[in-house]
């Protein structure tokens, strides 16, 4: 008799093809594409790949970690009467909040929980601002109107007003690990043409999506045939060579940004070039590793051959907000301004 040949279920890669298929279309809503990562970790046995899915299209509970990439930057505002004025849109700085809302961690930061559905359709409102209230905004408010010591101040709302283009950045966040994600698992696809292993699968998690990455020091470097090969150690991320005005290149890839400015120079960005040297400096400076890996993912999308402005213009966003001095600084601004903009 003739030996029986296990057949090969090829389902789950090419429900893989079909993610990747959609996320390079870009005319696939997020939700869908999270939908069915849902069903990859299904067929995969992956149940890393699952929750993550199901928390983003479902949001996030109390008890969960909310990854850092839901958190952007906003502006306080409240609207407030004195006597028969009304001030629509007054700034507050968070220093200036009453003692209660200090010590409960409240400042320009807000951190969306709410499925990413929800988000995208914010993130849609062209160029209207974004407003959303906190808990214990109510709150907050009658104790400014209390310390003011004004017995004709009332605080109508408080709220936190951002751009639509901030709110954006968190989808293209998502969408840009999706993509890491997919290329992790294509990479090392079986050959036989199965789908992705649940470990290989919950590896690309760990490693792309929720960032619990082992950093890799690559100072060593060896080589064997035409394959270049680290020498791979635990630690923090050290490039070997480093700027001129970095001490300890463990927070920028140096490579990456050498490769970008090389770039820019040769077509004629002279002024951008000078501003992502200073960035990385400042980055590397603040020792801030999730603006180092914003700088890392906005170089990686420049050396596209049609680098996305939404991309760029996220990342950009995202490190102002966790390095306010960077678009402050006003030479780093204009030159990373003629590159988003």
């Amino acid at each position: 008799m003739c030996a029986t040949v296990p057949r090969v279920d090829t389902r789950a890669a090419e429900l893989l093809a079909e993610i990747e298929r959609d996320l390079l279309g870009g005319e696939v809503r997020t939700t869908a594409l999270l939908q069915k990562c849902i069903v990859l970790g299904g067929r995969a046995g992956s149940e890393k790949l699952r929750d993550w899915a199901s928390r983003e299209l479902n949001g996030y509970g109390d008890e969960d970690e909310v990854p850092g990439y839901r958190s952007i930057g906003a502006v306080i505002q409240a609207d407030v009467s004195t006597g028969n004025r009304l001030y629509k849109g007054h700034v507050i700085s968070s220093i200036r909040l009453p003692k209660i809302a200090r010590d409960a961690g409240v400042d320009e930061n807000v951190t969306f929980k709410q499925g990413i559905g929800e988000i995208e359709d914010l993130a849609g409102r062209g160029d209207k601002a974004v407003t959303v209230t906190r808990p214990g905004a109510a709150i907050i408010a009658e104790e400014i109107d209390r310390l003011s010591g004004n017995p004709f101040q009332q605080t109508h709302s408080l709220y936190w007003s951002m751009s639509s283009s901030a709110v954006r950045g968190i989808v293209e966040r998502v969408r840009t690990a999706l993509a890491e994600f997919v290329g992790e698992l294509v990479a090392h696809l079986p050959a036989d043409g199965s789908g992705p292993a649940a470990e290989a699968v919950d590896r690309a998690v760990t490693v792309v999506l929720t960032g619990d990455r082992a950093s890799v020091n690559y100072n060593s470097v060896a080589t064997q045939g035409d394959v270049a090969i680290s020498t791979a150690e635990v630690g923090d991320v050290k490039m070997g060579d480093t700027f001129s005005n970095i001490t300890n290149s463990n927070i920028v890839n140096r490579s990456l940004v050498t490769s970008s400015m090389n770039a820019l120079q040769q077509s004629g960005y002279n002024e951008s070039a000078q501003a992502l040297e200073q960035l990385a400096s400042l980055v590397e400076e603040s020792g801030d590793r999730e603006a180092g890996e914003c700088l890392d993912n906005f170089n990686e999308e420049l050396s596209r051959d049609q680098p996305r402005k939404a991309i760029l213009r996220a990342m950009w966003e995202r490190i102002v907000v966790l390095l306010p001095l960077a678009g402050s600084t006003a030479t780093i601004a204009t030159g990373i301004a003629n590159l988003i903009n």
